[in-house]
């Protein structure tokens, strides 16, 4: 065997080598809607570890003035990415309305829509930005769609990625408005008519693809400064997913920061060679709790309501799911575990919570009991007075005499203690690992 034989082999077993060792499994970070200034993004997402995603895909309005200056795609690229392959961005009117197109489409090395093909899933970027006022690129934008989907075959997916609100009209789906901050039910998907819109002319065709048996997922990214996330089906079967960022705003207000739902990131498991991809929501202030050396025991989420017991559990408008302990002495158990492979710094579990009273005044005790066995080894609780009839956020500490070791089981609840009813939100028990 000659020398390049050899050298063609050994490249090979490297590769399928890295390959099988990867297990052909990806990781894939959604997120949008980031700006925190004209040139800088979310302080949570500069921390956060990015660094077991194998892709990025961005849902527009990055930065406030995105294309303001070529400098910025430097700083997108160190903190996300932008110009690596198969990382996308599709472009949001924040990041789009200084104009210089050219910085972004000369940095990334495309049109700000295209279309790609990568680990079996096709993924088409649009700028819905685009409008009649510029009718090549919108009609070519179309143009690319309908062949996409014309001859897509091989693909198991097909992924859409919007920055604006174009779902209107979309048979089983709220309307836009409800959940985004846009609902562009006008919006034109080429120059041909006036009466073409996502749903006219856009979501037949995704329809056309998911009877072919190619999966299809819609995501959009102007949210966040209503509602964080959507997941939904619409009657025909097309997956639509959602989430935006926009709680940076409130970060000189500590009491608002705490009380506000969560913000959420969209994060993909790719399995290529079972061709499954599946996704969860996951809260970005707890991602980056964890980064700090907290180990979450228990946490009960905002707008989550299969987290809570069913008994009394309610709805309020802008507050999202809430528990309600409506009588003296009715409680909440939020943990009854058995504790395996802690090292707890310092014997403290860490509460907060979000809570409210009907009216000012109530009251709550947080009971909290280390047990070996069927023994108590040790009892303490914490009384909260002086609810107020607003959301607000409370922070105890949860501190035990003995030991807290491995095999013993620790429960926690909270009573109602006053003489009105309480509401509780976003309840979370953490501890630091030594």
């Amino acid at each position: 065997m000659n020398i390049s034989k050899v050298s063609i082999l050994f490249f090979l077993s490297l590769n399928l080598g890295s390959f099988a060792q990867k297990g052909y499994n990806y990781k894939y970070l959604f997120t949008a809607h980031t700006y925190m200034g004209e040139s800088t993004i979310d302080t949570r997402l500069v921390e956060l570890d990015k660094s077991g995603y194998d892709n990025i895909w961005l849902g527009g309005d990055i930065c406030s003035e995105t294309l303001i200056s070529k400098s910025n795609m430097d700083y997108l690229n160190e903190q996300l990415r932008i110009g690596e392959p198969h990382n996308y961005f599709t472009l949001g009117n924040h990041d789009r309305r200084n104009g210089n197109l050219e910085y972004f489409e000369k940095f990334i090395g495309k049109k700000s829509y295209y279309a790609d093909y990568y680990n079996g899933i096709t993924t088409i970027v649009l700028d819905t930005n685009l409008d009649p006022s510029d009718c090549e690129n919108l009609n070519n934008q179309f143009k690319m769609i309908c062949n996409v989907t014309d001859t897509i075959s091989k693909s198991s997916h097909l992924i859409l990625l919007f920055h604006w609100g174009l779902w209107s009209g979309i048979p089983g789906l709220p309307d836009p408005i409800i959940y985004a901050h846009t609902n562009l039910i006008y919006w034109n998907a080429n120059c041909d008519s006036t009466n073409n819109n996502f749903s006219q002319m856009i979501y037949p065709q995704l329809v056309d693809v998911k009877n072919r048996g190619v999966k299809v997922i819609c995501i959009m990214g102007d949210m966040g400064a209503s509602y964080k996330k959507v997941d939904m089906r619409s009657d025909d079967g097309i997956i639509f997913l959602g989430c935006g960022l926009y709680n940076i705003v409130y970060s000189g207000d500590e009491d608002e920061w705490r009380t506000k739902e969560k913000d959420v990131i969209l994060e993909f498991n790719h399995n290529v060679a079972n061709k499954s991809l599946t996704w969860n929501f996951r809260d970005l202030d707890s991602m980056i709790n964890v980064q700090h050396g907290f180990t979450y025991l228990t946490k009960l989420s905002f707008n989550q309501p299969g987290l809570f017991p069913a008994d009394n559990l309610i709805y309020i408008s802008n507050e999202n799911y809430m528990y309600s302990l409506s009588n003296t002495n009715e409680d909440i158990i939020i943990l009854d575990s058995l504790l395996q492979n802690l090292h707890v710094s310092k014997n403290k579990v860490f509460f907060t919570g979000v809570l409210k009273s009907s009216v000012i005044g109530g009251q709550i005790k947080i009971i909290y009991r280390l047990k070996s066995e069927s023994d108590i080894l040790e009892e303490n609780e914490i009384t909260i007075t002086d609810l107020q009839n607003k959301l607000v956020f409370y922070e105890k500490i949860l501190e035990f005499a003995t030991d807290i070791q491995s095999g013993y089981k620790l429960e926690i609840l909270i009573k109602n203690t006053g003489n009105t009813s309480v509401l509780l939100n976003n309840i979370e028990l953490k501890y630091i690992m030594h």
